[in-house]
């Protein structure tokens, strides 16, 4: 791995096991406990991780035609920036259904902290 991809890894596997550390506390009533418009707190970690999982495969699967593949010129530069932007905006978006079918519906946090790393460490060997 790249000096600039191992920094940014590090930094999300900083963040991550803060945020366990930060639940650490909670019973696993309030973990599950979901708000009248939202999801639980387990529900959002398991959708981060099915999220990161999905982009793996989708990685794996760029990753195999590598050598098909076109400069992606400025229309891409432009696309990417405007996800970048829309990111930080204070809107709401619904998360796609592909992930949301993958999303497990309840498990423990001990179960999703496990689940996180083994797909971390798919992440970082891909990377």
């Amino acid at each position: 791995m790249n000096t600039k991809l191992q920094q940014i890894f590090d930094s999300l596997e900083t963040q991550r096991n803060q945020l366990f550390k930060s639940l650490d506390s909670l019973s696993a009533e309030k973990l599950n406990q979901q708000p009248s418009s939202g999801w639980s707190i387990n529900q959002v970690i398991a959708h981060l991780i099915t999220a990161e999982r999905l982009s793996i495969l989708y990685l794996h699967k760029k990753i195999q035609a590598i050598n098909e593949v076109e400069n992606s010129g400025l229309i891409e530069e432009l696309k990417m920036i405007v996800l970048i932007i829309s990111q930080r905006l204070p809107f709401k978006f619904k998360a796609p259904k592909v992930v949301v079918e993958n999303t497990k519906s309840s498990t423990s946090l001990q179960e999703l902290e496990q689940e996180w790393t083994t797909v971390r460490n798919e992440l970082k060997i891909v990377l």
